[in-house]
């Protein structure tokens, strides 16, 4: 229940909604179909947003098309069967342009995007497997300031996303602002908010669900507004980002929590 609970939460409000149905087709009958798994085309989605390093536009349209997936997980299953349809024949098309396309080699080496999928959400408290990536981050060498050059400071982002460390390869990255390396690594700065932004809405969501199974009102009602908290302030450091509408409508859950902690 709390996965679903979860994905309700990272999910935006949109509703695909039955198109053409005739007096005679009942509710019933629209969604006596399974439901859809989108895991094999979100894989192959994900493989082609691997290799793809240098079209950014075509990097976005992938991105989109694999977050359409996401979200239709919690939709009727007869609209999961249209969007999977679709997010079929996307592919196909895409992988065509992609493969006729000699300028967007696969270069791990040289790749400035993470997809979203490979973001784990930060948890409360720490695992023996986080451990060694944790004391991985601590070890890492300073940053790299801008003189050096924006091929350096890109260089120092993306090792630091490897290793998990969004929030090391944003101040990274924000050592440019202002500077003669701005305008080379202005789009792998947004990258990274979008995803340091996606990766504390989804800790924010768990510690969310969290709460509300404590049977205590007043530690809830605390731990409410540590959640309303940390939201706020994603909003107020990140207007831009591409999930900033997301955030918003969370917000919106927790206050609403906040308002009536009894419901």
């Amino acid at each position: 229940m709390k996965s679903v609970l979860l994905s309700l939460w990272l999910s935006s409000a949109c509703v695909v909604r039955q198109y053409g149905a005739g007096p005679t087709t009942s509710a019933a009958s629209v969604d006596a179909v399974a439901p859809v798994d989108f895991s094999d085309v979100q894989a192959r989605l994900e493989r082609m947003i691997v290799a793809e390093t240098e079209n950014v536009d075509r990097r976005d349209r992938l991105e989109a098309a694999w977050e359409l997936g996401h979200k239709m997980k919690t939709e009727r299953a007869s609209a999961q069967h249209l969007t999977l349809r679709f997010l079929m024949r996307f592919v196909e098309v895409e992988k065509r342009n992609q493969d006729a396309d000699t300028d967007a080699v696969a270069d791990p080496n040289q790749q400035d995007f993470v997809p979203i999928s490979s973001i784990a959400a930060q948890r409360i408290g720490t695992s023996v497997e986080a451990a060694p990536a944790v004391h991985q981050v601590k070890k890492r060498v300073a940053i790299v300031p801008p003189d050096a050059g924006a091929t350096a400071v890109m260089d120092s982002a993306r090792e630091r996303m490897g290793a998990g460390d969004l929030e090391g390869a944003r101040r990274q990255l924000a050592v440019c602002e202002g500077q003669p390396c701005g305008a080379a690594t202005v789009t792998l700065y947004r990258e990274v908010v979008d995803r340091l932004v996606y990766q504390r809405r989804e800790a924010a969501g768990v510690a969310f669900l969290a709460a509300r199974e404590l049977g205590d009102k007043g530690n809830r009602m605390a731990e409410f507004r540590k959640v309303a908290l940390d939201l706020r302030g994603l909003a107020r450091d990140y207007p831009d980002s591409r999930y900033a509408v997301g955030v918003a409508e969370s917000l919106a859950t927790v206050d609403a929590a906040l308002t009536n902690p009894d419901q």
